[in-house]
């Protein structure tokens, strides 16, 4: 299953851990800033349970501040905002399933 999540991450890097991120992240992108100067950050993310997404994202990002959202991502379309820009992502979006 995908999962489309989003978080608030205290930094001003938005970079994974480790490059290409692990291989339950499909993709991600920053989205803006809080008023608390968090960035916010969303993903693409593929894994069994809501829990599993999230552990996924905190192996890449561990210092995640709060959960914004999280949901069923399966629909989820690239689009002008949300666009692959990593051939790693795009290689992942389009794996069989």
């Amino acid at each position: 299953m995908r999962f489309w999540i989003s978080w608030e991450q205290p930094s001003t890097d938005a970079s994974p851990s480790t490059y290409p991120p692990n291989e339950h992240i499909i993709g991600c992108w920053s989205t803006g800033w809080t008023d608390a100067e968090a960035l916010i950050l969303c993903a693409l993310v593929d894994a069994d349970t809501i829990a599993d997404a999230q552990a996924a994202v905190v192996e890449e990002w561990p210092d995640v501040d709060r959960w914004r959202f999280c949901e069923d991502g399966t629909e989820w379309k690239e689009t002008e905002r949300f666009r692959f820009t990593d051939h790693w992502s795009r290689e992942r979006f389009y794996r069989p399933a």
